[in-house]
């Protein structure tokens, strides 16, 4: 499934300097998704979205990454699982890493995007967002 993204009046750049562009995106993802859970439809997780988060994808993103935050919720239920990694910096509050994968449709042009899960006893937390940013055919 293709995930069409971006209302053009909610997260597009509209020609401001990145980093005023950077701190409008962090407010609107701390104000639309902060401490919000949304469930992925194929393995029925609940994908749990904190300030590490926010943090995390704000610290260096392009514009078609930005798109994409317009559409998490649609991104985590409708992302197809691929696999499960120990942590690769072995900390101890992390039981596995987790990818899923999907495609986003941004301005009639398809990219491949990833998502990064950490499972902790507790939850599981969406910890990043990946994309391909090379068109897919």
């Amino acid at each position: 499934m293709v995930i069409n993204v971006c209302d053009t009046s909610i997260l597009c750049r509209n020609l401001k300097p990145h980093s005023e562009f950077r701190k409008e995106v962090k407010l609107w993802l701390k104000a639309n998704y902060l401490n919000q859970s949304f469930v992925n439809e194929e393995t029925q997780y609940i994908i749990f979205i904190n300030n590490t988060f926010i943090e995390k994808v704000t610290s260096s993103f392009g514009d078609i990454k930005a798109h994409s935050f317009t559409a998490i919720p649609a991104i985590i239920k409708n992302a197809i699982f691929i696999k499960a990694e120990n942590d690769k910096k072995e900390r101890a509050d992390i039981l596995k890493v987790l990818k899923f994968e999907g495609l986003i449709n941004v301005a009639g042009d398809i990219y491949e995007i990833w998502i990064y899960v950490r499972q902790t006893n507790r939850q599981l937390q969406l910890y990043s967002i990946n994309i391909n940013v090379q068109k897919t055919p």
